[in-house]
């Protein structure tokens, strides 16, 4: 996961704010539960999202509660607690145990290795537990290291391998809504690729490193936005429909939030970087 898939706080009530933090704070309480300091790290907002999603939908009994938190110690700290935050933390887990394993292939360093060591006994008792999201996982990372040592340059085949996996991970259980949280999960993870792609353009083309992007050999950055931007749209577009046929209430403003205006924050900064640049010429 890359931690695209976050709110836009801009846009959020003083009451979605405490509740989306407190959902982020939850999923740390939960890897910190897993593996300490090391799991700690690991939190990233796709699978808070994916906590938010799972409860408004599930509507688990309310379990909150106070804490210290010892990097904001100043007042306590609220946190939930249920089923679908810990399915969350374990998830977690698993998709980023296979991406420090993808960062080792791309060239990581000695920390990468040894972090991955350490998370190792972690990530069984994890893949234990779900053993169809773990395979998902490591089939994802498989396909898109041989597709990318053959220089493959079909951007929705390579998306398509993220959007299994993150389809089949956004599905905790099979009832009758799995069919929308697959494609929920399965278009998220398309956008999440492609928005990666494009994210680290300048930063894969400097450094000689294997970018979908770079193997179509864009004209310039104004191109490769044009290009990019109308398939993201519809990436998203797909996922915010299969969303709207679940019959999601609690959290539906902080999950509306994230899905028609967080998820384009990263990429807005990335494009105005990108076409600043243009104009510099």
């Amino acid at each position: 996961m890359f931690g695209f898939v976050n709110a836009n706080p801009k846009s959020l009530s003083d009451e979605e704010k405490a509740t989306y933090q407190a959902f982020y704070c939850g999923l740390c309480r939960e890897l910190k539960k897993r593996g300490g300091k090391k799991c700690e790290i690991l939190l990233n907002y796709d699978t808070v999202f994916l906590a938010l999603l799972l409860s408004g939908l599930y509507e688990p009994p309310e379990q909150s509660f106070e804490f210290n938190c010892m990097i904001h110690p100043i007042k306590k700290r609220e946190a939930f607690e249920n089923e679908y935050i810990s399915y969350a933390a374990d998830i977690d887990i698993i998709l980023s145990y296979e991406s420090i394993k993808d960062r080792i292939h791309d060239g990581a360093g000695a920390a990468m290795k040894r972090l991955l060591n350490s998370l190792s006994g972690i990530y069984e008792e994890a893949a234990g537990r779900y053993e169809p999201k773990a395979k998902a996982a490591a089939e994802c990372v498989e396909k898109t290291t041989r597709s990318e040592d053959e220089d493959e340059k079909d951007v929705d085949l390579l998306s398509s391998y993220t959007g299994e996996m993150l389809g089949e991970c956004f599905v905790m259980k099979k009832d009758e809504f799995s069919e929308k949280l697959f494609s929920l999960g399965f278009y998220l993870g398309k956008y999440i690729y492609l928005l990666d792609a494009y994210y680290d353009y300048l930063g894969d083309r400097s450094r000689k490193r294997y970018n979908p992007l770079l193997q179509m050999g864009f004209s310039n950055l104004s191109d490769m936005t044009d290009y990019v931007e109308p398939i993201l749209d519809s990436y998203i577009r797909e996922a915010a429909k299969a969303f709207e046929h679940l019959p999601v209430l609690k959290f539906s403003g902080i999950i509306r939030n994230i899905l028609y205006s967080g998820v384009w924050s990263r990429f807005n900064i990335a494009k105005k970087r990108y076409l600043s640049k243009e104009k510099k010429k």
